[in-house]
């Protein structure tokens, strides 16, 4: 443990930086863990500390700084203080110990990798009534038993790879308002079993639900305008998905090994066909063309053995 003197005002950058055997931070006059209102903390100052299991933070605390909690593995505890209105980059990334954390309807903006590679984060409560529009990249990456969160109602934007390798998060509601998902936005989310994509949605971007294993059904406003690379590659038990009439772009392996997709018609707007479009869709019985397709990839209907 160390202690600490009364009337210190900031804690400044990096100041604990791998104190990998600290455990207990001791303000005079405070409860052991807990950090003055008064005191300033700045980026990555615990960074590296994994034997803390608790802190409280001061009550007036706007910003959780960069990289402030980074690698704390034993941290199990904190409370984010309400008012506080950002979250910033690798802020508690590999918080391995993490199970459950509320976040406060103040919070406006989490930075990318903010919570990447909390292993035991489980459940995240109150997301839903922030002011949150933008989830940033990778924000949630690697929470590998993330099962519960609620977006916020405000959500437009989601980003790159924000829920990738999210393996144990089996249902997730996207608000009305959300407008884009970014790429490989739920890749690896194994236990994902359905989706709807809210109407202004208008793009499934590369590798967006990627691997995918448990996703059958994937309802959609039918205003999707382009179906990325890969996009649903080896979602081996989407059945439920009809390609928009509205679509005019559809990219390499975009149902590439969706062994339970049974049907396709390709709309009037795509001009051609890429390549293994269907390649071992082995289910895959009746694609309907539109006639000016004259070119079909040598590969894009490999191995669809049922294909008549």
């Amino acid at each position: 443990y160390i202690k600490l003197p009364k009337g210190l005002k900031l804690l400044p950058k990096d100041t604990f930086r791998n104190c990998c055997s600290l455990k207990q931070l001791i303000f005079e006059g405070f409860p052991p863990n807990t950090i003055p209102d008064d005191v300033l903390i700045s980026d990555g100052v615990f960074s590296g500390c994994a034997s803390i299991i608790e802190l409280k933070l001061p009550n007036k605390l706007n910003v959780i700084k960069k990289y402030t909690f980074f690698g704390c593995r034993s941290l199990q505890r904190i409370v984010l203080p309400e008012g506080m209105t950002q979250i910033k980059k690798s802020a508690f990334q590999l918080c391995d110990s993490l199970k459950t954390i509320f976040i406060p309807n103040s919070i406006e903006k989490i930075d990318y990798c903010a919570f990447m590679e909390c292993k035991s984060l489980e459940k995240i409560s109150g997301l839903e009534r922030s002011q949150i529009e933008k989830l940033s990249n990778d924000t949630f990456k690697l929470c590998i038993n993330l099962r519960e969160i609620h977006l916020p109602n405000n959500l437009k934007h989601i980003g790159a790879g924000v829920f990738y390798s999210c393996h144990s998060l089996r249902t997730i509601k996207l608000q009305i308002a959300l407008e884009e998902i970014g790429m490989c936005a739920f890749e690896e989310c194994y236990s994902l079993q359905s989706i709807t994509l809210p109407p202004n949605v208008k793009r499934i971007e590369a590798h967006t639900f990627k691997y995918c294993s448990s996703l059958q059904q994937v309802n959609h406003y039918h205003f999707i305008e382009s179906i990325g690379t890969s996009a649903f590659y080896n979602c081996s038990r989407l059945h439920g998905f009809q390609i928009s009439k509205k679509t005019t772009e559809l990219g390499d392996w975009a149902f590439a090994f969706c062994h339970s997709y049974e049907e396709a018609e390709i709309p009037s707007m795509v001009m051609k066909l890429p390549d293994g479009l269907f390649e071992g869709c082995t289910l895959l019985s009746k694609v309907t063309l539109p006639d000016h397709i004259k070119t079909i990839p040598a590969n894009c209907f490999k191995d669809c053995k049922s294909l008549k």
